[in-house]
């Protein structure tokens, strides 16, 4: 069972007491968060890198990346390289946060209590945890509280020095300014060696050799086995946490799968213990030993697998083959995360709370909620029908309608030509549940049509196992969909595009290029789909602006996402819009009387945003399909795109804190110091202010 480490309560007293001095020198200030400098352990002598976390307001913090592989881990995220579902599995460091006393547990407040310390208001409470990759946040060893005590002593240091002007730890290119404790001074008033040191450089350790059973490997070798083509292995991090060890992990799994059928050979859980080629030689020689079958070669996507796996490999005539997509592994993964989401959810995910059916067990049945895409086909279907017919007049298509209405079907028209038919067969496959399914239907209805960019869509969001092979897909249902459209079909109906059914598929698939395109860096490109997207369906049925003015607004370009908001969608009332409305008024105007009257008007619409954007509450792991408008997920999903646009307005996270205290007062006494910081009482400043409506 997970156990919190025993720490004494004079080393909380000395980290306690470094964490309050380091928040009461502010020293988000003064730094931003891709800065960096060193901090040696007095004790194991190991280096950690602090990273100031604050500048913007929405995390107030010293994050202490460990070692060359914590400091590689922060030049990542820096470049972006990092998605965000991996953040959590791979950090190596010590957080010191300043919170809300909400996200304390039990133990944090235990201690807080023995130490005799109150606090109160938003990110006032100290929280401190150690993230190892693999593993959970979870608390501090006594070496970590010594090692992240003087590493608070530093950063107070460096910021003191910093803000002073005697210390520029941006002097040196390419390397770090680094302190060290001189010998036997105190931790927590230390007395400080300063060097320059260069970037480390993370080499990682080799996969220890695979430990295999060599009478295992004798006895596979004399057995008459079948003969097989290709497997699969791979191996995915389940999505919640095992606490059968002293610190709770997140588990791997993983997956041997036959290429031709698609069949799961081998899926289990692994000890954390063991190595991803342990973990894999092993599940491959149950699947060879259970199946009595032995592959030609099997696909493996890291490399460094497949060089540790080598010499068991060659003892098996097997050969092993690295490779960037393993399309079954996927094809499986996608089936087992599928059933997961009928289970309950880890902390983090998000629900479905409707009332759903139950089935002659008792079990609740998953909701089934249909495709867009599949419901588009009765349109198709209505839109074909009409065209085979000739009506005499007004009346006699009111009656034809009118019968459809009772009988809620019509005849089908037969296909005009193949691309018709493929397009049948694709909105069959969105409104196929199996994926493997749906993947199927879409290679037929390339046979059938190779002009059919629905299917390159489907392939595209669920076979492609990188952003590179979803752009070459999606790329490709582009061009299928203007050539079966035409050039001079798109020249004059443009303006028009998405009221017309057939120009649906081609529309999804340039969304797909921009969305893509984004996601590589290739931001000016992306742009540029974009707004050809909103020239050829003005009317925005695929909600590309707000795609738009989320990217235009990570790369600080306002005055075009202003006139993008001047462009005949001023009724528009979601978050996308309205927030973003009055951050672009505050960052024009600065605190106006008019930008708080965009912020009201926002927050009217939707009060849940600012929790979000100030970090009160936490952005789900995983963002849902569809939303629910005014609701917390309408609200998480803004503040997960357009977050990056507030952080490049200086001082607005700042401004929407002190704007929605006003419309939601806390509580305070009349005679206490007001909440907004000027130093008068409350009722002197702002009680007369607030707008109890």
């Amino acid at each position: 069972m997970a156990k919190i480490p025993n720490v004494s309560i004079d080393l909380w007293k000395n980290l306690y007491s470094a964490a309050l001095k380091f928040k009461d020198l502010k020293p988000w200030e003064t730094f931003e968060d891709t800065q960096i400098f060193g901090v040696k352990d007095p004790v194991s002598a190991q280096m950690g890198y602090g990273c100031i976390l604050g500048s913007l307001g929405e995390v107030l913090a010293l994050c202490l990346y460990r070692g060359a592989e914590g400091f590689s881990i922060h030049q990542k995220m820096q470049k972006g390289n990092i998605k965000k579902n991996e953040m959590l599995v791979i950090q190596n460091c010590l957080m010191a946060e300043f919170t809300n006393q909400g996200f304390l547990e039990k133990a944090d407040m235990e201690v807080i209590q023995k130490l005799g310390h109150h606090f109160r208001g938003p990110k006032a409470w100290p929280f401190f945890r150690s993230y190892l990759p693999d593993h959970l946040p979870w608390y501090l060893t006594e070496s970590e509280v010594s090692f992240l005590t003087f590493a608070l002593s530093c950063a107070c240091d460096v910021a003191v020095n910093t803000k002073s002007g005697q210390i520029n730890i941006n002097e040196k290119s390419n390397q770090i300014f680094c302190y060290a404790q001189k010998n036997e001074s105190e931790i927590v008033t230390p007395i400080f060696e300063t060097r320059w040191e260069p970037h480390p450089i993370y080499r990682p350790e080799p996969f220890p050799p695979f430990q295999v059973d060599s009478e295992r490997i004798t006895l596979i070798k004399t057995t008459s086995l079948k003969e097989n083509d290709v497997w699969e292995a791979g191996s995915f991090f389940l999505p919640m946490t095992i606490m059968d060890r002293d610190r709770p992990y997140i588990p791997r799994f993983v997956l041997i799968v036959d290429r031709h059928s698609g069949f799961i050979l081998k899926g289990e859980v692994v000890s954390p213990e063991k190595s991803l080629p342990q973990s894999l030689g092993e599940a491959i020689l149950d699947s060879i030993e259970n199946y009595q079958a032995l592959p030609k070669e099997i696909h493996i996507r890291e490399e460094s697998v497949v060089t540790s796996l080598s010499p068991f490999a060659k003892s098996l005539g097997i050969q092993f083959k690295s490779v960037e997509r393993l399309v079954e592994v996927s094809r499986a993964w996608k089936e087992i995360e599928k059933f997961s989401k009928r289970k309950e959810f880890p902390e983090g995910f998000p629900k479905i709370d409707e009332d759903r059916e139950i089935n002659d067990a008792g079990e609740r049945l998953p909701i089934k909620i249909p495709d867009r895409r599949a419901i588009e086909g009765t349109l198709f279907e209505m839109e074909q029908a009409l065209d085979e017919k000739e009506f005499k007049s007004k009346e006699e298509f009111e009656e034809w309608l009118e019968g459809v209405n009772k009988k809620q079907e019509f005849k089908k028209a037969p296909p005009k030509n193949a691309l018709n038919v493929s397009q049948r067969i694709m909105y069959e496959a969105w409104d196929a549940e199996d994926p493997q399914r749906r993947i199927e239907l879409a290679e037929k209805a390339l046979v059938v049509s190779p002009e059919c960019a629905d299917a390159y869509n489907l392939l595209a969001e669920e076979s492609a196992e990188t952003t590179e092979e979803a752009l070459d897909l999606y790329q490709k249902g582009m061009e299928a969909g203007e050539k079966s459209l035409g050039s001079q079909f798109i020249k004059e109906n443009s303006g028009h595009f998405w009221g017309m059914i057939e120009t649906r598929p081609y529309m999804r698939a340039r969304e797909g290029v921009a969305r893509s395109l984004w996601t590589l860096g290739k931001h000016d490109d992306a742009i540029i789909h974009y707004n050809a997207l909103l020239k050829l369906n003005p009317n925005d049925n695929q909600g590309i602006r707000y795609s738009l003015l989320s990217c235009l607004g990570e790369l600080g370009r306002f005055e075009e996402m202003e006139k993008l908001m001047r462009g005949g969608y001023e009724d528009d009332c979601a978050p996308e819009w309205l927030y973003t409305k009055a951050l672009l008024t505050f960052a024009k105007e600065g605190n106006s009387s008019s930008a708080s009257a965009d912020l009201k008007k926002a927050w009217d619409e939707n009060k849940h945003v600012p929790d979000y954007l100030l970090g009160r509450k936490k952005i789900p792991y995983l963002l849902p399909d569809r939303i629910q408008l005014g609701g917390e997920d309408e609200a998480y999903c803004y503040a997960s795109s357009f977050m990056d646009t507030w952080k490049r307005v200086s001082g607005s996270l700042n401004w929407l804190q002190r704007e929605i205290l006003k419309l939601i007062p806390p509580k305070i006494g009349r005679n206490e110091p007001c909440f907004c910081g000027s130093g008068k009482k409350y009722k002197k400043c702002c009680e007369n202010k607030i707008n109890y409506s």
